[in-house]
């Protein structure tokens, strides 16, 4: 699945057009924002393939440290990218249950390949 994630003048977000409750649920924050800001080099769009199975060429793999409940997301812990948010440990980061609307669980890993370009 390839996804874009953008940022305006609020912050990061993933793009997910048929998403039922309110864009303010689909920010990035707590670590993914720090992560996306690394990894578009402080742009603002960004798209990513994302998958829970090994992707080839893939960048980097999130590992799942902890399940928060199925309201109150999960910690997932970056492998190649330093992020260093304050509430979290090194290289942790923190995803929403909008992680249920795209996967329908919170998975164990989470492989994604960063596209040079906006698929066509």
């Amino acid at each position: 699945m390839i996804y874009r994630f953008y940022k305006n003048e609020t912050g990061w977000f993933i793009d997910l057009p048929n998403y039922p409750l309110s864009k303010a649920h689909l920010a990035m924050v707590k670590g993914a924002d720090i992560l996306l800001n690394q990894l578009s080099e402080n742009g603002n769009e960004i798209y990513a393939e994302i998958s829970t199975q090994p992707i080839p060429d893939y960048t980097d793999v999130l590992d799942r440290v902890k399940k928060l409940g199925l309201s109150k997301g999960a910690i997932y812990k970056g492998n190649k990218i330093k992020i260093n948010y304050k509430i979290l440990e090194e290289n942790n980061l923190w995803l929403c249950p909008v992680t249920l609307f795209v996967f329908w669980y919170y998975p164990k890993r989470i492989y994604y390949r960063i596209l040079p370009s906006p698929p066509k």
